[in-house]
């Protein structure tokens, strides 16, 4: 390899490294509580109703991409796909019990962009559902 062509791949490499460096990595959302703990109830009890409000804390509208569970007992959905900086939404999250026993702790993802890279925030719900 020639010198030339060693400093061209080397300035190459500075400048994609760079790139990656400065990427998006600061949240567009923010939570006030990421843990909704329902402590113990019957199964009786439910579903479990959960509300997560979060706010647009970038300088750009962001858009809420999706609202993901990954359990069939957990639904979950947000009104609100698009916010202005500074405004808010509300994350509900419905947990039916009725197939439920002993300690839980469901996790969802709210995927969200400003307009850069895709965030995730990960939330969840706990407890201990009784079958009495």
């Amino acid at each position: 390899m020639s010198l030339h062509r060693g400093i061209l791949l080397s300035i190459l490499v500075w400048f994609v490294a760079g790139a990656v460096a400065s990427a998006q990595t600061t949240p567009v959302l923010r939570f006030e509580q990421k843990v909704f703990d329902f402590d113990t109830l019957s199964f009786r009890n439910g579903p479990i109703k959960a509300f997560f409000e979060c706010t647009n804390i970038s300088e750009n509208p962001v858009r809420i991409l999706e609202v993901r569970s990954y359990c069939r007992c957990l639904q979950v959905r947000c009104g609100k796909k698009l916010l202005q900086p500074g405004e808010k939404a509300t994350v509900e999250a419905e947990l039916s019990t009725e197939r439920l026993n002993a300690r839980q702790e469901h996790r969802f993802t709210v995927l969200a962009s400003d307009g850069g890279e895709v965030m995730t925030n990960s939330l969840k719900l706990t407890g201990y559902v009784r079958r009495d």
